[in-house]
């Protein structure tokens, strides 16, 4: 592999040099995820479809949830459904709150990990990258939406999982033939996890394209044939078909349209909706607007009042893709030659899943589905930045340096307030969560669903985990009217 831009001079590390740095970012890196366990694991289900997630695992047999989970309208998730139904099985009585918690710490620390894995940190300069990627990792909307939307297993994590998973398969030193069996497992579990699992054969076919070989071609061929069973399968044996145009309310314009607004307007022409789906996913991932289909910071602008939050999700987004841009901008004539060394891959990796996770945004729009394309963006973000440091080293006369300085001090303030958001959400949702849980009998809508009346021990089950959701210490997510406009309520 050719050097990295900026590199050629630059120092090559000893063995123990790299080791001692690689050591330093896993050390940072179980930091960072232990500090948001803390906030997980405080924060209770939702009274809506978390709590109906577990009487359906409680209710069901395994071979039940298998027949019937292949076969939901316009959804096929079997993985996510029989996954929740065998650690239910295996959780110890009365203690489902803490087993799936702990399973919630697990993904959030795996992902992580094999984050951190994946960026290969072996310098000095690849080190002082580190904080501000995963404070980008961590901090970006769709990541956001992403730790609380929780349920008994966080399918949402699951997925970015499973992306990370083949990625640092396909990017090992050496080819094993385990490497393709693993790969092609992981697949056919995303894909019936849930529909973004079909990123995992995405991640897997850029990583080969781009020179990988941590998974073979017959790894690649066997993932895309696990593809095809999913898809005929899914469309041609079953008929599960996929989310139907006015089926969810959905954002357009600077507001929220409901299921029958959305088929007044494109029932004649949906293609119309799913092509602006599909680009404000893109948009959103890029320039943190628009928000969910809503055009936000630009509604600020013509009322004429842009509250902080608002302006630092598009300003710090926006010098992020900025610097993304260029980056691959020094690239583009090597690639027209494919000649390719590991952060273009990386580069062109984010590229890929960007571009398919925005196409399978098109039936309607939800920030935690393009989280894949978020996590890679920040991937593609310390790729620019290392280059950005490594040329800083090369030269550094004072006017590069302000140039250099100027940039990354709004983009480290914009994405540690950001970071700091999330722990803030987080905070929100679990007073939200612990309050909707204590006035439970006064929503009997919600917590008595079909799924409660059929098994003899439901109402056990949901009082035991009344009790301790409501006795949880969780603190009231009080800020001071100067900073409450810093913190995205969204």
């Amino acid at each position: 592999m050719s050097p990295h831009p900026g590199e050629a001079n630059a120092p090559v590390p000893s063995p123990v040099e790299g080791r001692v740095w690689l050591r330093a970012a896993y050390a940072y890196g179980a930091l960072v995820a232990l500090a948001l366990a803390y906030f997980l694991v405080r924060m209770p289900y939702q009274i809506s479809d978390d709590l109906e997630h577990l009487l359906i695992a409680q209710y069901q047999t395994l071979a039940d949830v298998i027949r019937t989970r292949f076969i939901t309208v316009e959804s096929m998730r079997p993985a996510m459904w029989v996954t929740q139904k065998v650690l239910f099985d295996l959780a110890p009585a009365g203690r489902y709150f803490e087993t799936f918690k702990a399973i919630h710490v697990a993904e959030l620390t795996l992902t992580v990990v094999l984050f951190v894995r994946l960026l290969r940190i072996r310098t000095a300069i690849d080190f002082t990258a580190l904080p501000l990627t995963l404070a980008v990792l961590v901090g970006i909307h769709t990541f956001n939406v992403t730790m609380r939307e929780g349920y008994p297993v966080n399918h949402f994590m699951s997925v970015l999982i499973c992306c990370l998973a083949v990625v640092n398969l396909a990017d090992a030193q050496s080819q094993r033939w385990w490497h393709d069996a693993l790969a092609a497992l992981i697949s056919l579990y995303a894909f019936f996890m849930f529909e973004t699992g079909a990123l995992a054969w995405v991640c897997i076919v850029a990583a080969y394209m781009t020179g990988w070989r941590g998974i073979s071609s017959r790894g690649v061929v066997a993932s895309t044939a696990i593809l095809a069973f999913y898809l005929i399968v899914r469309f041609m044996v079953l008929d599960v078909g996929t989310r139907t145009i006015g089926a969810n309310a959905s954002g357009y314009g600077f507001h929220t349209l409901d299921t029958g607004q959305i088929l007044a307007m494109f029932g004649d022409a949906p293609w119309k909706f799913y092509l602006y789906n599909i680009v404000c996913a893109w948009l959103s991932v890029l320039f943190s607007e628009p928000r969910g289909g809503i055009f936000q910071f630009t509604h600020f602008v013509t009322l004429g009042a842009i509250p902080p939050w608002s302006l630092i999700n598009v300003t710090s987004s926006t010098i992020g893709t900025v610097l993304i841009a260029a980056c691959i901008g020094r690239r583009i004539r090597r690639w027209m030659r494919w000649n390719l060394d590991r952060d273009d891959g990386l580069l062109l990796l984010f590229l890929g899943v960007l571009a398919a996770n925005s196409a399978i945004s098109y039936p309607y729009l939800k920030e935690v589905v393009v989280s894949p394309a978020g996590m890679f963006y920040a991937v593609a973000l310390y790729v620019a930045l290392r280059e950005l440091l490594q040329r800083a080293r090369a030269d550094a006369s004072m006017p590069r340096a302000i140039a250099i300085a100027v940039p990354l001090l709004i983009l480290s303030a914009g994405w540690t307030l950001r970071a700091a958001n999330l722990v803030e959400t987080m905070r929100e949702s679990a007073f939200v969560n612990r309050n909707d849980w204590a006035v439970a009998e006064e929503r009997e809508d919600e917590v008595r669903p079909k799924w409660r009346t059929r098994h003899p021990d439901a109402e056990r089950l949901v009082g035991d985990l009344k009790r301790e959701i409501v006795n949880m210490p969780v603190p009231q997510p009080y800020t001071l009217r100067a900073t409450r406009g810093w913190f995205d309520p969204y």
